[in-house]
């Protein structure tokens, strides 16, 4: 055979191997993650996967990422939602995160619950508001800053007036003194004076001055638990002596 026809094939058999590896070069032409020499920027290796939003729980994707032809958009991620819990002194069971939102979050009460254990809980944890004639102006202060004097008891509306006990003094009050001012501290309406279930206890803490600038840091703390056993609000009450005019 001539060397010329040899040459010929030769030629052919190599051009057609060029054109097979150009066709394997460009599986799906311009389909989202791959581009050819008609698309923005050819792309001669695998997909180029989308982005996503995190995967945990928490998170979720309110628009995905879309193809451009040439690149994927960012994706719109939710902000992160922390999941509900029980109040203190609660058996919790869940929540579980749906892909959209926390369900299925059930709190239950001991067989033995007892109101005073989750008020005491929440004048231990994390910010307690405190508020009264003395401090006028609400502000919520690190409970770490208090000790407990008089352990938490049960008071009524038509209580009797009592004495409140401090390491310095005492007063003698009605409970429906505080339980009132404890309601509106608290934004609760007032029929909750008799529907919720109220405790005292008696705190020492930073000092505050009386009417005539006088030092104290006694505190009594009012807790109340509405008729399906849930704190309602507790409350820090800066409480003095009084001066007669």
């Amino acid at each position: 055979m001539p060397y010329r026809v040899l040459i010929l094939r030769w030629m052919f058999a190599f051009a057609a191997a060029l054109v097979a590896l150009e066709g394997f070069a460009h599986p799906i032409d311009c389909t989202p993650g791959y581009s050819d020499s008609h698309c923005v920027t050819p792309i001669r290796t695998g997909a180029i996967p989308a982005p996503t939003c995190p995967s945990a729980p928490g998170y979720s994707t309110i628009t995905p990422a879309v193809w451009a032809g040439y690149k994927w958009s960012q994706p719109v991620c939710s902000d992160y939602q922390a999941p509900p819990s029980c109040p203190g002194g609660y058996i919790q069971t869940g929540p579980t995160w749906n892909g959209t939102s926390w369900v299925g979050l059930s709190c239950t009460q001991p067989t033995h619950f007892d109101p005073r254990s989750l008020c005491a809980t929440a004048a231990s944890s994390g910010n307690i508001m405190v508020q009264s004639i003395w401090v006028p102006n609400r502000r919520y202060v690190a409970t770490s800053q208090f000790t407990p004097y008089v352990a938490f008891f049960q008071i009524g509306w038509s209580g009797a007036a009592q004495n409140w006990q401090w390491p310095t003094y005492t007063i003698y009050e009605y409970p429906s003194n505080f339980i009132s001012n404890a309601a509106i501290y608290m934004g609760l309406p007032i029929s909750s004076h008799n529907t919720n279930t109220w405790y005292a206890a008696t705190y020492t803490g930073p000092s505050f001055q009386n009417d005539i600038g006088n030092l104290y840091n006694g505190y009594t703390t009012i807790c109340s638990i509405d008729a399906n056993g849930n704190l309602a609000g507790i409350v820090q009450m800066p409480t003095a002596p009084s001066t007669p005019n």
